[in-house]
């Protein structure tokens, strides 16, 4: 019985010492992986294989395959693919009644953009070529210009001219003014006469008169709107007689009868926009010697460059001189200025202009 208890025991103690020697050979000759590597060493035996280095595979870089840099792909240079390339970039330039008035001045004189663009004053019975400037300094890189405009006279002194222009301009461009070029249009010419007159562009007003310098107006610089305010003297057509609408002599004139004098000047007049109207005539008859001497005014104020609503007609200045008679038949020297006719009493209406 001792025995068998002495046996048991030993075959414990040898199965202990047998135990406790593989647990130290499993020590020696294991290492464990998390030590090597930034990782809680909790994990050594709590993960799948994958979770060695503490992530997914797909994860080694912290993103998606496709994300390795960290954006779209042609986002690299965080701007678009045109201006990595460099691609130029393109404007439309349109230009509508815009630009400077230049009158005198001519057009391949205003296109260099290093030129004079001033001339000497304006003369009456001269003609000036009317251009407008609609833009300055175009260089190598404004391509595709063009310009176009035209000239409409409304009478009495009052023009309208309309204009507009384009071109392509392209950046990134250095700028040169050695290659500058201006970009003008031709328009038309104006007669000077001895009276002002207003040139119409766009919405602005420009002024005008016998003796001011040629050259350009820029489009700042605009005046105030204002009538344009007539006189002359001694100037226009006088008749004796009457007439019909036509302007067809009717009844002859007769020694004891009287018949009307009239004068007018040609003008172009809106009937709605002509203001101020006023006339003066005077007759001064010499019986002795058989001569009459006619002196003639006349002043009114042009509106119709102030007023869209202004009709169209276009008359012309009238005036009434009242009645002259002769009571003696034969013939009348008539005076009027520089200008002389002979009237003849009994005789067909006459006219005489200056």
């Amino acid at each position: 019985m001792r025995a068998t208890l002495l046996f048991s025991l030993l075959t414990l103690f040898i199965l202990g010492a047998c135990s406790d020697s593989d647990e130290e050979q499993a020590f020696d000759v294991g290492v464990e992986p998390v030590e090597d590597a930034p990782v809680d060493p909790s994990n050594d035996a709590g993960s799948e294989p994958g979770d060695d280095i503490g992530s997914e595979p797909a994860d080694d870089t912290g993103s998606e395959p496709g994300d390795d840099a960290g954006s779209e792909p042609a986002d690299d240079a965080g701007s678009d693919a045109s201006e990595d390339t460099g691609e130029p970039v393109t404007e439309e330039i349109v230009l509508d009644d815009q630009g400077a008035v230049c009158l005198g001045i001519g057009e391949s004189q205003l296109m260099d953009f290093h030129g004079d663009h001033e001339g000497p004053p304006m003369e009456v019975g001269s003609t000036v070529e009317v251009n407008v400037m609609l833009d300055t300094c175009l260089g190598s890189c404004d391509i595709s210009s063009e310009s176009e405009c035209q000239l409409h006279d409304h009478g009495d002194g009052v023009f309208v001219v309309s204009s507009s222009g384009a071109y392509t301009s392209t950046s990134p461009c250095p700028p040169d003014d050695s290659v500058c070029s201006n970009l003008v249009a031709h328009c038309g010419e104006i007669e000077v006469h001895d009276e002002s007159f207003v040139v119409l562009h766009g919405d602005r007003h420009y002024y005008w008169e016998p003796g001011d310098e040629r050259g350009c107006v820029e489009e700042g610089d605009d005046d105030a709107p204002m009538p344009l305010e007539r006189s002359f003297e001694d100037e226009g057509r006088i008749c004796f007689g009457e007439f019909d609408a036509g302007g067809q002599p009717q009844a002859n004139m007769e020694a004891g009868e009287p018949f009307p004098v009239t004068f007018s000047k040609q003008a172009c007049l809106s009937s709605s926009c002509t203001e101020d109207m006023q006339a003066q005539c005077v007759i001064d008859i010499d019986d002795e010697a058989d001569e009459i001497t006619l002196s003639t005014s006349g002043s009114y104020s042009n509106t119709t460059h102030l007023n869209e609503s202004c009709t169209e007609d276009c008359n012309d200045f009238h005036a009434d001189c009242g009645q002259l008679m002769f009571q003696q038949e034969g013939d009348y020297e008539v005076h009027h200025g520089e200008e002389t006719i002979q009237l003849t009493i009994p005789g067909v209406p006459v006219c005489m202009s200056m």
